[in-house]
């Protein structure tokens, strides 16, 4: 099962022009899908995975078997997803490989440095701009 949810209209991102992909207006009904995809003959990931990923907020999948190399795969796509501040939830085996384990558990030992680093940089821009400054700098 995978479930996309469509963002709202968005300017493209730079990988996606640069690559001279189609961009989409953030309702993943106007994209052409089919109802399945064969791996050896349709390329799913360029035609259904990359188009939703660049037009999704929420990613959710059940699978049987799930790598982390699937993020190689797709590329880009989940990296912008991921900076959009895309959301996956998965369900799938509880065998995962060892590397996988240990990217998961890195992940959420850096998860409250991510979110701190973040709101710093927020809190930074919001005291650059001379129209926040000042309700800033009070905070």
């Amino acid at each position: 099962m995978v479930d996309l949810k469509p963002i709202g209209a968005a300017e493209p991102s730079a990988t996606a022009v640069e690559a001279d992909l189609p961009i989409y207006s953030g309702d993943l009904s106007a994209l052409n899908v089919e109802t399945e995809y064969r791996s050896l003959k349709d390329d799913p990931v360029e035609r259904f995975y990359k188009p939703c990923l660049r037009n999704s907020n929420f990613y959710r999948r059940a699978v049987g078997y799930f790598r982390s190399t699937v993020f190689v795969v797709v590329g880009t796509s989940m990296v912008d997803f991921a900076k959009r501040g895309g959301k996956i939830h998965l369900i799938c085996s509880p065998h995962l490989a060892d590397d996988d384990v240990e990217q998961i558990v890195q992940g959420y030992a850096h998860r409250e440095q991510t979110v701190t680093d973040d709101l710093i940089a927020q809190f930074d821009a919001l005291i650059a701009h001379p129209e926040t400054t000042l309700g800033a700098r009070t905070l």
